[in-house]
């Protein structure tokens, strides 16, 4: 199941950016088992233990590279409750990796 694609603007090829995104939700609370990027630039360092409606917080860190797709999707794999029924769900994220332009002054 593919929940709302998230599109974290641009940011510099090399270097890495922690920030915590929030995957939106509506369906009713469910255990998350495990959670994996389909690309080694992006790891996730802390996310919370349920999926619960609204708004839930995933911190994660992203290393654009010069190999890096312009969008990766997270994969949250999650257990219903009550049907003990493994859930996957997909998260696109989209992100545009830029150049560091170094400034030269002229003398």
């Amino acid at each position: 199941m593919q929940l709302e694609s998230i599109d974290l603007g641009a940011l510099p090829v090399g270097e890495t950016t922690s920030l915590t995104i929030t995957v939106p939700f509506a369906g009713k609370s469910q255990w998350i088992t495990g959670v994996e990027s389909s690309c080694s630039c992006l790891v996730v360092e802390q996310f919370p233990e349920t999926m619960e409606p609204g708004e839930n917080a995933f911190t994660i860190a992203f290393t654009p590279n010069d190999a890096a797709p312009s969008e990766v999707a997270l994969a949250i794999s999650a257990l219903d409750a009550e049907t003990s029924q493994q859930i996957a769900y997909d998260v696109p994220i989209a992100v545009v990796a830029t150049l560091a332009v170094e400034k030269r002054r002229r003398v």
